[in-house]
């Protein structure tokens, strides 16, 4: 029994792609959660089919759409058309895809199946984006969460590892970074034996929302002075990016802290891996700003170019 959201009741969804029982499909599913939902193929024979598109699309809240690159080339082009237009339209959009989708769309919401025959296993993804696709306009994603949170807690936890040092460091560092995570409301999957090349999956809603997926963070702590550090941090970067390339995460996060918190290296972002240090992150956390301060990183990053 899926537990439908009130505040999504009466909401519009216009479903659109290249296959109908992919399209029935998902609308079913779309509906199940309390959406109202239209899809191309409620549209009749003898329709201008863009214009109809057109008017449903601007009378939807959001937008669904099911590829499958081995259906015929020209439904194939017609559905990207269509996500084109949504995209022009400013709608928040869910996109499933099997095969490869030959084009990148950053902003929106992206799941990747291996048969559009069966959609079953985007549930969640489905959920996930309905969740946030409904509280925020486009133009307002990332806000700071409405309530601070007091992690002194955390703060006295990392002044502890300090002290103490002992071997199990880098293991309990982790689990602070993992705690800090969850106790601010992000889903966490620990990465345990998976070769991942990180420590955690974890889904922050407004920057999955914006990026399409979750982020992979590692977890550090740096020995050395900061020459030394900004020199390791320097090899560690490609690593995480060649993470990022294996798996659905579109966004690295390297927490780390100092064995010598007196020596600060600058350690530079990429447009998919950001540096934080532990305490910066804890006061972003607590201030409720963290979504947005890496989504603005990430801004600042494209435009400036890697790692300038």
């Amino acid at each position: 029994m899926i537990d439908t959201p009130s505040l999504i009741e009466n909401r519009r969804c216009f479903v659109s792609g290249n296959q109908s029982h992919a399209i029935e499909r998902l609308t079913d599913m779309i509906r199940l959660r309390g959406v109202d939902a239209v899809s191309s193929n409620d549209v009749g024979s003898g329709v201008v089919i863009t214009n109809e598109i057109l008017r449903l699309m601007s009378k939807a809240d959001y937008v669904a759409v099911v590829i499958s690159e081995e259906s015929h080339r020209n439904s194939y082009q017609n559905a990207l058309f269509e996500l084109g237009l949504a995209q022009g339209l400013e709608k928040p959009c869910f996109v499933v895809f099997s095969g490869t989708l030959g084009i990148n769309l950053p902003s929106v919401y992206m799941v990747a199946v291996e048969d559009v025959a069966n959609l079953d296993p985007v549930a969640s993804d489905l959920d996930r984006f309905l969740r946030k696709a409904h509280r925020y306009p486009k133009s307002e994603l990332a806000p700071a969460w409405p309530d601070p949170k007091n992690l002194e807690w955390a703060r006295n936890e990392l002044s502890a590892q300090r002290e103490f040092k002992r071997s199990d460091r880098p293991h309990a560092f982790e689990r602070l970074c993992e705690k800090l995570f969850r106790f601010t409301g992000a889903q966490v999957e620990d990465v345990g034996a998976k070769d991942l090349g990180a420590d955690l999956i974890v889904w922050l809603d407004d920057v999955a929302f914006e990026m399409g997926g979750p982020a992979l963070v590692e977890c550090k702590i740096y020995g050395g002075g900061a020459g030394g550090v900004a020199k390791v941090h320097a090899g560690t970067v490609p690593r995480i990016e060649a993470a990022i390339e294996g798996s659905e995460a579109k966004l690295g996060l390297l927490i780390y802290d100092l064995d010598d918190p007196s020596s600060v290296p600058y350690l530079y972002d990429t447009p998919i891996v950001q540096p934080f240090a532990i305490l910066d992150l804890i006061d972003a956390m607590e201030r409720g700003d963290l979504q947005r301060i890496i989504l603005q990183r990430r801004e600042d990053t494209l435009f400036r170019g890697r790692g300038k």
